[in-house]
């Protein structure tokens, strides 16, 4: 994949997209000096970007470059507020800049975003039960007008073991 980059960059030297695949094969062959520069270049250009600051931070973070890592983080949510993996980098960051209230409410945040590894277990049961709303598991797909009429279910009737 590195030498088809390397190509790519040399047709295209700017293209974002060859640039920040670039910095992860560069990390994931330990260089992460360069693809931390790479990846700072690129978030300098596209700061909105959610995945170029996550994966600066953590480069940052690997790097111990942690006030570095912080404002990469803070950044991210700048723009997504709801990042679980932000609030679990900054937790420990602010812990270890003494900052305790907001190491505490980063943690509390990242318990409140992050995926419930349970979750899949109790939507499991109740599809089980409830075959008829399992179509909704899939992301994307649509309701024709022969779809089977589906009850709402509330309270107790909601429960995966009815």
């Amino acid at each position: 994949a590195s030498s088809l980059l390397d190509a790519a960059l040399k047709l295209a030297p700017t293209l974002a997209r060859a640039r920040y695949y670039k910095a992860l094969i560069l990390r994931g062959q330990g260089r992460m000096g360069e693809a931390a520069d790479l990846l700072a270049t690129i978030s300098g250009e596209y700061p909105r970007d959610r995945e170029v600051q996550r994966q600066l931070g953590q480069t940052l973070y690997s790097l111990g470059r942690i006030s570095e890592a912080r404002t990469a983080f803070e950044a991210l949510l700048g723009i997504d507020p709801n990042d679980h993996g932000a609030y679990q980098f900054l937790s420990p960051i602010y812990s270890s800049l003494g900052r305790e209230r907001e190491a505490e409410s980063a943690h509390a945040l990242y318990l409140l975003w992050r995926d419930d590894p349970i979750a899949d277990v109790v939507a499991e049961r109740f599809f089980k039960a409830h075959p008829e709303w399992a179509e909704e598991r899939i992301g994307a797909h649509t309701h024709a007008f022969n779809s089977r009429p589906r009850p709402t279910l509330t309270g107790r009737f909601a429960s995966p073991d009815r």
